[in-house]
């Protein structure tokens, strides 16, 4: 299939989390988003492992169990061409929002200056708070895509028992008080001030209702597909794209690439996007519609000859810590902007590698992608 068709065919559900600590939470300072994942990993497995299963490479149910299938997936032996790809991506992001706290101290930014660079809430993407008192609040967001979607209610009652067996660092009581879809998949951020009640303004930005504790009722939401992601946002760009001279990415969290063997902290084009390239064309294949039909080599060639005009990068330092193998891990990354000159390409060229580029936006790229690392933005400018 094409890459249209592929994208046209491959769901991707935005969902916000809002848990209510009932007693003081303590979490990380810099890892919310690892904490996160591996409090759900942890409530996820107790949900649907039997009692027999002692590793997810050994369980009898291994070809149908939900907790491989999510967390530790390995490619079908039919797919010979990916068969050296051990680790492929997990089909879910986690992204952390903030606490009620946080986002009364920094506005919750807004999709069009997060994607012209101007936000600088995300700065501070891992929440500087670490420390919840009883009644705040604290929200997440969670991307699931293609086959992650079928999986929504094991999502929803593994975060439900944080109320019985506790969170964070002191393992503090909490409560899952709603869950929201975005059927935009980013579109809310965008909805006017000035729309009207917060119903009407959920009906606006088509924020869905999937779970509240006030009914414990789980609701099916509509799912959008990846294409209506990216026809959106080139049509946000296509005034602009015609005579595009300059392209800035801009890094929002804490970005890991690697070509040939070796860490990258000052990608050239061609590293970001055969990493975004592989990253879309293995969720695709594996939780979406299918293969994407396309010269995967020649894509790479033409972004060579991208050439870089500017960076300001920095570095961030981040680790984390994994309580199943006892060990600290990097999470560490570059954030800043870069700028590449694709002047040079033919205009279908640049529609074509922008479409690849626009889906990495919403799918991240780079090693953590789960965590909510290599999360980007792109810009297009002219010349002049």
């Amino acid at each position: 299939m094409n890459l249209a068709t592929v994208f046209s065919r491959t769901g991707v559900l935005v969902l916000t989390f809002t848990i209510v600590s009932r007693q003081t939470l303590k979490l990380p300072r810099e890892t919310q988003a690892n904490t996160l994942r591996g409090a759900f990993g942890n409530y996820f497995r107790r949900l649907v492992c039997v009692p027999s299963c002692r590793t997810p490479e050994l369980c009898p149910l291994r070809e149908s169990c939900p907790y491989k299938l999510i967390f530790e997936p390995s490619p079908p032996l039919n797919l010979h061409h990916l068969s050296k790809n051990q680790d492929l991506p997990r089909p879910f992001i986690f992204r952390y929002v903030g606490s009620n706290r946080d986002l009364s101290r920094c506005q919750a930014p807004r999709a069009e200056d997060e994607l012209s660079g101007k936000d600088s809430c995300h700065d501070n993407f891992f929440a500087p708070q670490s420390t919840f008192e009883a009644g705040e609040k604290l929200q997440f967001h969670i991307l699931l895509i293609g086959k992650a979607v079928e999986y929504l209610p094991y999502f929803v009652l593994s975060f439900r028992e944080v109320e019985r067996s506790g969170f964070g660092l002191n393992r503090a009581r909490c409560q899952l008080e709603e869950v929201s879809s975005d059927g935009q998949l980013g579109g809310s951020e965008t909805c006017p001030e000035n729309c009207g009640t917060e119903s009407e303004k959920a009906q606006a930005c088509q924020v869905e209702s999937v779970y509240s504790l006030r009914d414990q009722i789980l609701h099916a939401p509509r799912v959008p597909t990846m294409a209506e992601y990216v026809n959106r946002r080139e049509r946000d760009l296509r005034h602009e794209a015609k005579g595009a001279t300059f392209l800035t990415v801009h890094f929002l969290s804490p970005t890991s690439l690697r070509f040939e063997e070796r860490e990258v902290r000052n990608p050239d084009f061609h590293h970001l996007f055969k990493r975004v390239r592989d990253r879309v064309s293995s969720l695709c294949t594996f939780y979406g519609a299918g293969s994407i039909d396309t010269d995967f080599k020649t894509l790479g060639n033409l972004a060579e000859r991208v050439p870089t005009a500017s960076t300001s990068l920095r570095w961030v330092e981040r680790t984390r810590f994994s309580s199943k193998r006892r060990q600290r891990h990097e999470l560490s990354g570059f954030m800043g902007k870069c700028i590449y000159n694709v002047s040079g390409l033919p205009s279908g060229a640049r529609e074509e590698l922008l479409r690849w580029l626009l889906a990495g936006e919403l799918l991240h790229v780079g090693k953590h992608a789960v965590w909510g690392n290599g999360r980007f933005a792109c810009a297009i400018q002219n010349g002049d």
